[in-house]
């Protein structure tokens, strides 16, 4: 490519393409029908950036031959899983295990089948004191 035409185009990160870059980048579209990634490799751009100032111009970058078209927008991330929501009987179920494993949520989370944090928190919902880790609660009996 033609040093000349690398001056008017950015040339590093963190510049913005100059209004010749600009002007350039709207030939190049028409040239080659849109395609992002011939005009990324004539113009010497990453393909990204010329999608990112294609979508400001209001211009609809295509991908390479071969490949589906470019997203106009990055897709969004999925969504957070939200906690599990347990019927009734079964929170019942979690709150009474606790006397049945002695206060070992552990022990309890495993027969169970659930996380060893879920039954915690239904544990705590339930105002039941959360033993440490290691440290058998102790029962005086007189």
């Amino acid at each position: 490519m033609n040093e000349n035409l690398d001056s008017k185009l950015i040339s590093h990160q963190g510049k913005k393409l100059s209004e010749d870059g600009m002007c350039l980048l709207i030939s190049a579209y028409h040239i080659f029908d849109g395609n992002a990634s011939a005009i990324s490799r004539e113009l010497n751009l990453n393909t990204n950036t010329v999608c990112k100032y294609l979508w400001e111009l209001s211009l609809e970058p295509r991908g390479h031959p071969g490949r589906p078209h470019l997203p106009k927008q990055p897709e969004a991330k999925a969504p957070i899983k939200s906690r599990r929501k347990y019927f009734e009987e079964d929170i019942l179920k979690f709150v009474g295990s606790y006397t049945t494993y002695h206060g070992n949520a552990s022990l309890a989370a495993s027969n169970l089948e659930i996380s060893l944090y879920t039954m915690l928190y239904y544990w705590r919902a339930a105002g039941l004191e959360i033993l440490k880790r290691g440290r058998p609660k102790i029962k005086n009996e007189l």
